[in-house]
């Protein structure tokens, strides 16, 4: 059956984008996803157990739900859809915005490693290395619903936030293009420092988006580049944590075949995870509960509601191989499926309606498509939707300062004559 839905799913795709005629669109992409990695499941098949029937179900049916939503929401004629994207121009009041926002990383990015080092030190006696040590403290950190108000956390959200502007914005010239690079590259940097792959990958897929966008088709180079940047930080962070059987003694060589093992498990495992929950209810307590987000935001100004911790127990998906991921189903399945199948085509719309915004250059609507299509991609992995409500919460609020506040004060301090549009 895997082989089934994984072609059915193909051919979903192949309609979305005649739907929208372009490959970019929210449910096209998310098709293509379901699609490669049921066929990826099939072709590994022997690696891990088998997944029944009802959770496939699951899988095709939430595409096609999502799918629904989207074609639903392309119906709709309150804007028009045009193939073209409305521009926005650079102003003086945002590029100087988007200079005081790399001025305010570059100052604050000592405090950040002086927080990280902190983090670390919350889990000296756990961690076997400063990379596992530095994981777990930030896992204490971030499960600590008294940690209070703390301005460290927000660093790395505003990081990628700047990046992916600074990228949407740049439109040529040495000195835009010098703080292009350098934007990125902090956003980069303090994605490194935090150990965080997933971070780096909301980057990196960010960055993919808006070039996607901005050139109408997918950005090839680029996503070339940022694969090969993930699968080097995959590996050095599989090493140096000594995951699926990995050695941090061992030379590359050595470590080559867990390393591959490793990213198979993290690709699939997930799937096979969620299988084994739908066929065993109860048998893994619901973390990822979406009202999460909110009691974390909620608890950090003195609320005391209820804040689970985001990890989840581990589950066998092979002999010898476990994981505690179970893709973007489970904090719905708990609901019923008719319940899940309407969040999807909830989802399917919403992420359309940014779609369609995004495409015609509104700068909120292209940084949240980044993080749209770092979900779907995620998809197969764990539920990044919801998850993120906080980053789309900072990027509305970057967006307001930088291209509503930023413009007024900037015409208050100078004449009207030295203002560009």
């Amino acid at each position: 059956m895997l082989i089934l839905a994984g072609l059915f799913l193909l051919a979903l795709a192949a309609l979305n984008f005649r739907c929208a005629r372009s490959w970019a669109y929210p449910p096209c992409v998310y098709a293509i996803v379901w699609s490669f990695a049921l066929l990826l499941l099939w072709i590994f098949r022997d690696a891990f157990f088998p997944v029944g029937a009802e959770s496939i179900f699951y899988f095709v049916s939430g595409a096609v739900a999502f799918s629904i939503g989207g074609l639903a929401m392309l119906a709709l004629h309150f804007h028009p859809f045009p193939r073209e994207r409305r521009e926005y121009r650079n102003s003086s009041a945002i590029s100087l915005g988007l200079d005081i926002g790399l001025f305010v990383l570059v100052v604050c990015f000592p405090l950040y490693l002086r927080y990280m080092r902190y983090a670390a030190s919350l889990a000296l006696s756990a961690g076997k290395n400063s990379a596992e040590q530095l994981r777990r403290g930030s896992m204490l950190l971030a499960n600590d619903p008294n940690r209070g108000l703390r301005f460290e956390p927000s660093l790395l959200p505003f990081s990628i936030i700047f990046a992916l502007l600074a990228y949407h914005e740049y439109r040529g010239g040495p000195l835009r293009r010098w703080r292009t690079c350098a934007t990125v590259l902090l956003g980069f940097l303090y994605a490194i420092a935090t150990e965080a792959r997933s971070e780096l990958m909301v980057l990196l897929i960010g960055l993919a988006a808006v070039a996607w966008l901005r050139h109408g088709k997918l950005p090839r180079r680029l996503l070339a580049v940022a694969t090969a940047v993930f699968l080097v930080v995959f590996t050095v962070n599989q090493i140096s944590l000594e995951k699926m059987d990995a050695q941090a003694g061992a030379s590359f060589s050595q470590n080559l075949p867990a390393v591959a093992t490793g990213l198979l498990a993290y690709a699939l495992g997930g799937i096979v995870a969620f299988d084994h929950y739908i066929n065993n209810p109860g048998s893994v307590e619901n973390g990822w509960k979406l009202s999460k987000p909110i009691a974390r935001i909620a608890n950090r100004f003195g609320a005391d509601m209820d804040e689970p911790s985001r990890h989840l127990i581990f589950t066998e998906i092979s002999p010898g191989r476990e994981t505690n991921v179970y893709t973007v189903y489970f904090p719905f399945h708990e609901d019923g499926l008719p319940m899940t199948l309407f969040s999807f085509a909830l989802l399917g719309a919403f992420s359309t309606l940014v779609f369609r915004y995004a495409r015609r250059g509104h700068p909120l609507a292209v940084v949240c498509y980044g993080f749209i299509l770092y979900g779907i991609l995620m998809s197969v992995f764990a539920e990044e939707f919801f998850a993120r409500m906080s980053l789309y919460a900072k990027a509305g609020v970057i967006v307001i300062l930088l291209y509503a506040v930023c413009p007024r004060v900037f015409r208050l301090l100078l004449p009207p004559r030295e203002v560009t549009s």
